[in-house]
């Protein structure tokens, strides 16, 4: 007797995924934080009643906050790794460097939910609450630099540590914008005017190093200087 080729029932973890991904597409269309759960449905070939079972009520919010959770975990997962590369180095400085490395990563490896995270950021929203582990992570590196001479006597005088880590946030945010969703690009123009007409992941990390050096001790600026020059180098090969 033939056995049934029906295909297997995808596991949970499975419908998971392919939800949330059919899910960011939505909002990224749409441009709005909420889903339509009927298209959801259509497009993604699950049944409105197990999307519910998967993510409860109020479903809408769930969603969102499924695809921040599942993009900050693997976040956290890149800053690990970027952490352990760069076990060696002899700064706080550095593996404050190391940590927006591995969150630029993050974007470049999910592109897809990166650009919705951009898109819908609210820190102010219950689904953003993973983004502050990395604030506290970064806080307590600027504080660690602090103890070891490595801010400017001007920038440790004047600024709290959590002051300089959101005017960093800030700047990364925006270009992650300007990068990922093409926002506030200035028209088509003529290249050779002295001015690049590209616009990359390398020179998101360049232009935060840039921020970061601002604040940094001579000794830790010279530091993030060599990692800039050597992304230049990479850049340009």
């Amino acid at each position: 007797m033939s056995r049934s080729k029906t295909a297997p029932e995808p596991r949970q973890g499975d419908t998971e995924s392919l939800l949330l991904d059919h899910a960011a597409d939505l909002i990224l269309k749409s441009r709005r934080c909420e889903v339509d759960i009927e298209e959801l449905a259509d497009r993604s070939g699950v049944p409105r009643s197990t999307i519910y079972t998967h993510f409860g009520q109020p479903i809408k919010e769930a969603i969102l906050t499924g695809i921040f959770e599942r993009f900050f975990s693997h976040t956290s997962i890149l800053i690990k790794g970027a952490l352990t590369v760069d076990a060696k180095a002899s700064s706080s400085i550095e593996r404050l460097a190391a940590v927006f490395r591995g969150a630029l990563t993050a974007f470049k490896r999910n592109e897809r939910f990166g650009k919705v995270v951009l898109s819908q950021l609210n820190l102010k929203r219950s689904e953003a609450k993973p983004i502050f582990a990395i604030f506290s992570q970064a806080d307590a590196l600027f504080a660690e630099a602090r103890k070891a001479g490595q801010l400017s006597p001007e920038a440790a005088e004047r600024l709290a540590d959590w002051k300089i880590r959101q005017i960093m946030f800030v700047v990364a945010h925006g270009l992650l914008r300007a990068l990922y969703l093409k926002e506030g690009l200035p028209p088509d123009r003529p290249a050779g005017r002295g001015v690049s007409v590209t616009f990359s992941e390398a020179d998101v990390e360049i232009e935060v190093l840039r921020v970061l050096q601002i604040y940094c001790s001579e000794d830790a600026a010279g530091r993030i200087h060599k990692t800039i020059e050597a992304l230049k180098t990479q850049k340009s090969a």
